[in-house]
């Protein structure tokens, strides 16, 4: 696994967000209502059954056009950009010679040395000593871990991009680095051990996930995940931290680390993981979200409803 992360997650592909008017139509669909008629139910639209199965087969099959399916990769631009300049770097880092690319790579990666006397004789020196906080991101220790950590930013960098943008993504990133680096110094302090990769980033991208994924799961729609992931509302901090779901997947998340960071480290190469990087970014990313995402704070179950409404299709 070299450095990266242990998990897997499914890309959520996207569409363009609906408005108020476009949902309504959905909301119609799913009670039987036609609003052009006036009416509600099957067989009140004023069509005949025959008539009714012929346009659905028709719609069927425009849907089916070849022009009209989702591509099997659909992730947004930024995201195929950020994993271009991993592969940039790892690519310029083969063409360097050995002793550069130690160089170079030593420059990249943080080392938590640095901090305790050893600056100026580490490559990089005060310059790296602040720049290693996010450029070992880029940095990767071979092939496998470009792409494991590649195919996981692809995943839930895809999602959390469609949900934030490009400013709050690469903010929610850039702390989520930041904080496993610092975790990752806290567990080395003083040790020459270099640590590259975006684990630290990802991990924080899984911890914000968590707080739209179950509350997705828990509410009404949880097609939207996949067809308009800014329509979930967050789940707020305190009840994030109280909700079974999420505190038995942060103690999964825990527990996979100690074994590969601690019991794993004496039968294979594991003990190569960052496992506390993992950690740090995992709980800024819970903890730090909402101060980075443009939804709001609003479980499904403490919506407001309009008289009449069905408990269970709270108003969006």
């Amino acid at each position: 696994m070299g450095l990266s992360c242990a998990a897997a997650a499914a890309v959520l592909p996207d569409r363009a967000d609906l408005g108020w008017d476009d949902w309504g139509d959905d909301w119609g669909d799913d009670w039987g209502w036609d609003d052009r008629a006036g009416k509600t139910g099957a067989g009140r639209t004023g069509q005949q059954p025959n008539q009714q199965l012929n346009q659905q087969l028709k719609e069927s099959a425009v849907r089916q056009r070849p022009g009209n399916r989702e591509p099997i990769f659909n992730a947004p631009l930024g995201i195929i950009v950020l994993l271009g300049c991993f592969v940039a770097v790892h690519v310029l880092r083969l063409m360097l010679s050995p002793q550069s690319d130690l160089w170079w790579t030593l420059s990249l990666a943080f080392i938590p040395a640095r901090y305790s006397g050893m600056m100026e004789q580490l490559p990089g020196g005060s310059i790296a000593a602040i720049t290693s906080w996010l450029t070992h991101a880029f940095v990767h220790g071979g092939i496998f871990h470009l792409l494991v950590n590649s195919a996981w930013m692809l995943a839930f960098g895809s999602a959390m991009w469609r949900r934030q943008g490009l400013w709050n993504f690469l903010g929610f990133a850039g702390v989520c680095t930041i904080a496993g680096a610092a975790a990752f110094l806290l567990g080395n302090w003083g040790r020459v051990v270099p640590m590259v990769g975006a684990s630290g980033a990802i991990a924080g991208l899984m911890g914000g996930t968590v707080r739209i994924l179950f509350s997705a799961l828990g509410g009404p729609r949880p097609q939207d995940l996949h067809d308009n992931i800014r329509a979930v509302p967050r789940m707020a901090l305190l009840e994030a931290l109280r909700d079974r779901r999420i505190i038995l997947a942060s103690l999964g998340w825990v527990l996979i680390n100690l074994l590969f960071g601690f019991g794993a480290s004496a039968l294979t190469s594991a003990g190569g993981i960052a496992w506390q990087a993992h950690l740090g970014g995992y709980f800024a990313g819970l903890l730090l979200f909402g101060l980075f995402d443009p939804g709001r704070a609003a479980p499904y179950n403490q919506y407001d409803l309009l008289p009449g409404d069905d408990d269970r299709f709270p108003r969006r």
